[in-house]
């Protein structure tokens, strides 16, 4: 089991999975063909600016081992909207 991270919010415009690649757009679906189960599921509410509606954000935590950076995919409506870099995975 990786140790803790430290999210520092680096936007990413894509994440590689293999020979495949995820972006803006894609859907929940084709990030789990493409990428598999995360590694952590999450998620939040975020409340637009003059408006009493909240938008819910899915977000999804991949690693690929030791040494790597944590890749978080922020999607809205079931569609990649962000991918954000995280912190290192420590052993």
């Amino acid at each position: 089991m990786p140790g803790y991270f430290s999210l520092h919010s680096a936007a990413a415009t894509e994440l590689r999975c293999g020979n495949d690649l995820v972006g803006r757009g894609d859907f929940k679906a084709e990030v789990l063909l493409k990428c598999g189960e995360p590694f952590l599921k999450d998620r939040y509410y975020q409340s637009h600016s003059g408006s009493s509606e909240c938008e819910v954000v899915d977000q999804w935590t991949y690693e690929s081992g030791p040494g790597s950076f944590f890749k978080i995919v922020e999607f809205e409506r079931g569609v990649v909207v962000r991918i954000l870099t995280g912190g290192r995975v420590t052993p």
